[in-house]
């Protein structure tokens, strides 16, 4: 899921209980995500936050999928076993960190979510373009490399120039 440009702010229980929702974009627009947003998104695997200071509300619950009890103490407590990608040293890479999420630093163009960009980015690029596969509206978004909100041969053409010497 792709929230769109307009929205500034993900309000407490947005997304509370959404069992349907896989993997979600945040872009730079939005500056601030309350307590609770992603909270219980069972199947949440994939949470990419755009805005390196976009305020995350300091709780494992504000994004979490996962409720685990801890046999040492007798309680429960929520996890997120997804991963949630942002900038490096942004406000995602520090909540990630704080509790204990699995964090990866986001580069622009790498479709195939592997840290870098390579020739596989360029070739499903075009293979987008030329209709021979379908990619999903986030998968778009990250192909977008140049940023002018369309994925095109010019987003292949720039993939490939970043892999010559």
């Amino acid at each position: 899921m792709i929230i769109p440009d307009r929205v500034v702010k993900i309000g407490k229980y947005a997304f509370y209980d959404c069992r349907s929702l896989k993997e979600i974009t945040i872009p730079e627009s939005v500056a601030s995500i309350d307590n609770c947003a992603f909270k219980n998104c069972s199947v949440l695997e994939t949470v990419l936050i755009k805005n390196p200071e976009c305020e995350i509300y300091d709780s494992a619950d504000t994004i979490f999928n996962n409720l685990i009890f801890d046999e040492e103490t007798g309680e429960d407590f929520n996890c997120f076993n997804g991963t949630i990608y942002g900038y490096e040293n942004s406000t995602a890479q520090a909540y990630a960190e704080k509790y204990g999420y699995n964090f990866k630093l986001f580069v622009q163009g790498d479709i195939s979510k592997n840290d870098l960009i390579d020739l596989y980015d360029a070739i499903e690029i075009s293979k987008y373009i030329m209709n021979i596969t379908d990619i999903d509206e986030d998968t778009i978004l990250l192909a977008d490399i140049n940023r002018d909100g369309v994925t095109d041969l010019y987003d292949a053409i720039e993939i490939a120039k970043t892999l010559l010497p």
